[in-house]
């Protein structure tokens, strides 16, 4: 059987990294210090290579790309006391330009696409669900914005349209944090799988839990003293 090597980093990285619920140990903070520094070094080669591809390749033939160029290499010069100050122009550069383009795309999804989601017909004989779908939405829109009117005196009509506005945001925040849950319990699983249908990484699964018991107890084999 061919020893694939690839397999066994991924399944020993992932042992070392859930090791962490047990207990912090060196193991993962080993496999943790990797993981970011290559993913650092992977994004900088990345960035560099689409930098000369899309722009220092490309003066030639469009000399006007010197501009983003100086202004790339000019951020660097935070990394000097002396010029640092130069690096202001690019990182201004890119905060009005950002505003700029956020300030239409906010208004364009956080307050046009919202209003045309919401303003949906009520009724529909011909699907119930549906209507049914479409007067939920209109509800929790109306009674979620009533609780953020604080200009507004609380009157009996007022509290109950908060409550139900509550209710609605406590059932999108519990469905959001079960989102996130189901992702990282499905790449736990996919871990898991792993480990048993990857034949040539079955002997490593009792060797690194070996090596995660040594780091986590060393003073239980002698190997540290108890303080």
């Amino acid at each position: 059987m061919a020893i694939n090597w690839v397999e066994i980093v991924g399944v020993v990285f992932g042992m070392a990294i859930l090791s962490f619920v047990f207990k912090p140990n060196p193991v993962h903070r080993l496999v943790e210090s990797l993981f970011v520094g290559g993913t650092a070094g992977y994004l900088l080669i990345k960035n560099l290579d689409s930098a000369y591809k899309l722009s220092i390749n490309r003066v030639p033939n469009d000399p006007t790309l010197v501009i983003p160029l100086i202004l790339s290499v000019l951020i660097f010069a935070r990394l000097s006391k002396e010029y640092s100050w130069l690096s202001n122009y690019p990182i201004a550069f890119l905060t009005a330009i950002g505003i700029g383009v956020s300030v239409r795309t906010i208004a364009e999804t956080d307050i046009i696409k919202q209003i045309r989601s919401t303003a949906l017909p009520l009724i529909m004989p011909s699907d119930v669900l549906t209507s049914f779908n479409n007067i939920i939405i209109l509800v929790s829109t109306v009674t979620v914005i009533s609780y953020f009117l604080y200009a507004r005196k609380s009157t009996k009509t007022l509290r109950t349209s908060n409550k139900i506005g509550i209710s609605f945001m406590m059932i999108a925040f519990g469905g959001s944090l079960a989102n996130s849950l189901l992702s990282r319990v499905s790449r736990t699983i996919g871990l898991l799988q792993s480990l048993i249908i990857v034949p040539s990484a079955v002997y490593m699964v009792p060797i690194m839990i070996i090596v995660i018991a040594i780091s986590a107890f060393p003073e239980k084999l002698g190997l540290k003293k108890e303080k």
